[in-house]
């Protein structure tokens, strides 16, 4: 898609959001095992909730007699 913009203004503003919005997203990175920003979250999520299933399972249950 080419896109004519009236000044360099809106060109870089343009440029910021595809960039922002887009690229840094989904492109991999290093640094995140090779993994988009976007998957490497959704990674993430999804492990804290495991652990949070993993610790209220491993919690002893309380006791509610008066002893």
């Amino acid at each position: 898609d080419r896109h004519t913009f009236q000044t360099r203004n809106q060109a870089r503003l343009a440029l910021f959001h595809w960039i922002e919005g887009f690229y840094n997203s989904r492109r991999r990175h290093s640094t995140l095992g090779q993994q988009s920003p976007d998957r490497f979250e959704e990674m993430m999520k999804a492990e804290k909730e495991e652990d949070q299933k993993l610790l209220w399972s491993s919690k002893p249950a309380v006791s509610t007699e008066a002893g």
